[in-house]
């Protein structure tokens, strides 16, 4: 570019060549050629929209792209017509030729919903699809052969700053020249949306309630009304109001409503979604949702409890199972302990705590035990007898893993499973006998009595 000089201008010269197909064929009628009129209408691929005439003795030739068209001819003069599909391939020549069946005419007007005359557009389905625009009047008519049809119209207009659609469709045999007239109807579209101002946020205890703002806003086409609700199972909703009636498009389409929820008083802290949903009376099917959140309060505790009946000795294993109840209403991550090891040791038994099911022993703490909220978990308490005998005493503590002074204890007095005999049986042979020594009961008591008192005494202690 030559100092100074800002821009240039270049005149570049191009052309295109066009790579098209040159159908050729004869129209026919009756058997004989016939002059008459062609409309290639494209449809798909690459098709570029042409018109063509037949000679007298019905040959036409023209240079299509390659596609796939509707084609629709005419008689020049008379009552015959096609109306039919043609797919044309990269070729050099294709040869088409058209067979031209008996018509008639289909006339008529379109009309919008008042029945006033109005331009809309056309689709003959027939054969193929042939598209056609009334006039201002809303008149049209079209030449077709014999058959079965569908008429569609179309229209569309500009409300309230909204694109509006109507419609009406027909569906007839032509057998003989025929009128069919549409009266459009509005293409109707409900549709609504929620919003929320996420700064309302609040929590409450469980069976609180809160007060919120939605915004409602409808967003279809008409004027339309709408149902309020709440979806989420145990929680009750107040609206107000509990229906609302809104305009549409550049009219005030849109208002405020409250909804008072209240939560339940079992509810946990993570809950399910909180749903307000509006449902067009009108269609029902048109829907509108928006998850509001509400917070739950956590509430903690813990319970343990050793089952009585759980029970099962195999002669050197005693099990039970421990459960171990979340109070609360969030879940809860638990180690669970054996806390006088040295006193059951001293009765002649060894504890372990493993996990509900089987697995292997995990020693005098469980941990990371996990307890759903408001739900219970388990886990099994394994008593080796160690030369015992008779029962211990065991002190468990179940506490949460984050705050330890979340936390419950239990204890429980474990025996050996008593042997009965039932009425009648008897049992004979040299120093056998179904009767207990006195001494065997009285030392029985005193084990008891002292196992009693080494459990008082550790409490006591850590009560201190």
């Amino acid at each position: 570019m030559p100092p100074g000089t800002s821009s240039l201008v270049y005149t570049v010269m191009t052309s295109r060549s066009l790579d098209n197909t040159t159908v050729t064929g004869t129209v026919y009628l009756n058997g004989a050629g016939a002059d008459a009129s062609l409309s290639f209408i494209a449809e798909s691929g690459g098709a570029l929209n042409a018109t063509t005439t037949a000679a007298m003795d019905g040959t036409y030739s023209v240079s299509l792209a390659p596609g796939a068209y509707v084609l629709y001819a005419t008689r020049t003069v008379g009552s015959a017509a096609f109306l039919g599909r043609v797919n044309v391939p990269h070729a050099a020549s294709f040869g088409n030729p058209i067979v031209l069946d008996s018509a008639f005419q289909l006339s008529g007007v379109t009309l919008d919903p008042a029945g006033v005359p109005v331009t809309a557009g056309l689709n003959v389905t027939g054969a193929a699809t042939l598209s056609l625009t009334t006039g201002s009047n809303g008149a049209y008519q079209v030449l077709l052969p014999e058959g079965t049809y569908t008429l569609t119209a179309d229209r569309s207009q500009t409300e309230q700053g909204m694109v509006v659609s109507y419609q009406g469709t027909a569906t007839f045999t032509l057998a003989s020249d025929t009128v069919v007239n549409l009266q459009l109807g509005r293409v109707e579209q409900h549709s609504v949306t929620l919003t929320w101002d996420a700064t309302e946020n609040r929590t409450v205890p469980a069976g609180g309630a809160v007060t919120y703002t939605i915004t409602v806003a409808n967003t279809g086409n008409l004027q339309d009304t709408f149902a309020l609700s709440g979806s989420t199972a145990g929680w009750t909703f107040a609206f107000s109001p509990a229906t609302i009636t809104l305009n549409y498009g550049t009219a005030p389409h849109s208002v405020p409503v409250t909804v008072t929820i209240q939560s339940p008083t079992n509810a946990l802290v993570a809950h399910p979604p909180v749903t307000i949903t509006a449902t067009s009376t009108a269609d029902n099917t048109a829907q509108g949702s928006v998850v509001v959140d509400v917070g739950i309060v956590r509430t903690r505790g813990l319970t343990a409890q050793v089952d009585p009946l759980s029970g099962t000795f195999d002669g050197t294993y005693l099990n039970y199972t421990v459960n171990v109840r979340n109070t609360g209403n969030a879940p809860e991550t638990v180690d669970v302990s054996v806390q006088n090891p040295g006193d059951i040791g001293a009765s002649g038994w060894q504890a372990r705590l493993v996990a509900a099911g089987s697995g292997p022993l995990s020693g005098l703490t469980l941990t990371n035990l996990t307890v759903p909220a408001n739900s219970t978990a388990s886990a099994r308490l394994v008593l080796r007898s160690a030369g015992a005998h008779g029962g211990t005493t065991v002190v468990l503590n179940a506490a949460a893993v984050d705050t330890p002074s979340v936390s419950a204890q239990t204890v429980y007095t474990a025996t050996l499973p008593a042997l009965t005999v039932p009425a009648g049986a008897s049992v004979s042979g040299s120093g056998v006998s179904l009767f207990v020594p006195p001494n065997v009961l009285l030392f029985a008591a005193i084990g008891g009595a002292v196992a009693a008192a080494i459990a008082a005494l550790y409490l006591t202690r850590r009560r201190r």
